[in-house]
């Protein structure tokens, strides 16, 4: 896919030695169903800067979009195929990243671990008040015993006690939304034929503990064949399938949301960018509570976390949105409205109908990711890359689903990504951290140069790093790098073992015309 010297080194970023040649390692490709092929290239190739040689893997999935399609699938919808057991794995995987954990000796605390989907969809009638009971709860350590007696207080969310081995007891609360690894997608659904991490989700300590955000909440825009999931609070590049015969990019934020209050329609607005415009704007968790505005004296506030209402009141200077979440502030009848279901003795929430404007309730699915690529044929330089049109609220100061962690933006690491071209598309998925003996990985702006390479007239940044796999149904045993990898990866995962992450959103490719004989 890349075997020309020049072309190498214009995707690396770097020259690589003249007396050494590019060497094509491995190179495989096969039909998965009628129109869409799976490719895989590894090359070996010696850098300028270095006395040893590197690789780098690339694996590919190329579709006619009138064949195939692109589904973003949330694990929720399948959670006989989610395992609790490795939800209790990731909390623990997530709380290496704190100080404390790691100088804890890795022992657990107790913890209740309640699945907050049925909030996050507003299943559940009285939501708000569950909500407000689970963020009350959630502030400090609290007993074995008494986390056992909260799993019947937060009926109907689903939890469980793991009793965790801390000889010092203390205990906590854990939030989380079901996930799972692709290729158990890719195995189970019969019209799966490939399936990658989509989108970005929280899944750092700092992320989802402010008493409403739950580990593997996904962020900005989430809308499945099945419902929708996220709004987009966040501004994000987001892929949107139309399902006729392919789909587009487009930057999604808070003015996509249809917002009634009392019969009211609301306009949204991010406060960031109009902090004199009280009225409809929605403030997140990064933005700086002292560099808001003071609301007007008779403005409301009402508190989402995801599609949930969890508070509503008068608005205040310095409060703080869940990070899952948003702030929105309003004034004239709407306000009056909210305020008026803040007073004793009502305690229900004000009457409110959250949804998405008429282009995306059309859409068949739609989700975020980013930065964007490439953009009329062209791959974006870095600078680009970072700016607001290509990577919308991409937040330094933000949580990290706002920003790559450890410095990754300028690090060759895995990456993925998805290229629109005429009639079709293709799936990218790069190897990286095994620079020696298997693949290196790419910068952004690497993978940038690749999808214009391959042909890509738009191209999305998706999921990276140890959430960078492909997983293909119907492999054969020689598909796989190396052993031990999860039945149908033909990438290799860059966490211990190539061991794959569980993820709440998996884009899908789904053929419905069946699978080629194998």
């Amino acid at each position: 896919m890349i075997t020309e010297r020049e072309v190498l080194e214009s995707v690396l970023g770097e020259p690589l030695r003249r007396t050494r040649e590019v060497e094509v390692e491995e190179e495989q490709e096969r039909e998965l169903a009628p129109g869409v092929l799976w490719r895989r290239c590894r090359l070996r190739f010696h850098p300028e800067r270095s006395d040893r040689p590197e690789r780098l893997c690339v694996n590919e999935i190329e579709a006619d979009a009138n064949v195939a399609s692109l589904e973003p699938v949330f694990a929720l919808d399948h959670t006989h195929l989610c395992d609790t057991e490795e939800i209790e794995d990731a909390y623990w995987a997530t709380r290496w990243a704190s100080a404390e954990f790691r100088t804890s000796g890795g022992l657990r605390e107790p913890r209740l671990y309640v699945g907050t989907a049925p909030l996050l969809n507003a299943w559940v009638s009285e939501g708000w008040r569950v909500a407000g009971t689970l963020a009350a709860e959630s502030g400090a350590d609290q007993t074995l015993q008494h986390l056992h007696s909260l799993e019947e207080r937060l009926h109907p969310l689903p939890a469980f006690v793991a009793p965790g081995h801390n000889p010092t007891g203390r205990a906590g609360i854990a939030r989380w939304l079901p996930a799972m690894p692709p290729s158990r997608l890719a195995l189970a659904r019969p019209d799966v034929i490939a399936a990658l991490p989509a989108g970005f989700f929280l899944n750092f300590p700092e992320e989802f503990e402010d008493g409403h955000s739950a580990l593997h909440q996904p962020v900005g825009l989430l809308k499945t064949s099945e419902d929708f999931v996220m709004p987009p609070w966040v501004e994000r590049p987001c892929f949107i399938e139309s399902g006729r015969g392919g789909g587009r990019l487009a930057m999604v934020g808070p003015g996509a949301v249809r917002l009634e209050v009392g019969g009211f329609a609301v306009p949204l607005h991010r406060g960031s960018d109009q902090p004199d415009a009280p009225h409809g704007a929605v403030w997140l968790a990064w933005d700086a509570p002292e560099r808001r505005p003071n609301p007007p004296h008779d403005a409301a506030a009402l508190v989402f976390s995801g599609k949930v209402l969890v508070g509503w009141g008068a608005a205040k200077r310095g409060q703080r949105p869940p990070v899952g979440g948003a702030l929105v502030w309003l004034t004239g009848e709407p306000a009056r409205h909210v305020l008026a279901h803040s007073e004793e003795p009502v305690r229900r929430p004000p009457s409110h109908e959250l949804g998405l404007d008429a282009e995306l309730e059309a859409a068949v699915s739609a989700f975020a990711a980013g930065p964007v690529l490439v953009r009329d044929g062209r791959a974006l330089a870095r600078d680009e890359i970072f700016s607001r049109g290509a990577a919308g609220e991409f937040h330094p100061q933000g949580p990290p689903p706002m920003r790559f962690r450890h410095g990754a933006e300028d690090s060759p690491a895995p990456r993925a990504a998805l290229c629109l071209r005429e009639g079709g598309w293709r799936l990218l998925v790069v190897d990286g951290r095994r620079a020696a003996e298997h693949s290196a990985g790419l910068r952004l702006e690497g993978l940038a140069k690749l999808c214009e390479l391959r042909g890509a007239r738009e191209a999305l940044n998706l999921d990276g790093g140890g959430s960078a796999v492909l997983a293909i149904e119907g492999a054969h045993p020689g598909d796989a790098i190396t052993g031990g990898l999860a039945r149908g990866v033909v990438s290799y995962p860059s966490d211990d073992g190539g061991r794959e992450r569980i993820v709440p959103t998996i884009l899908a490719v789904t053929a419905p015309h069946g699978h080629c004989p194998l």
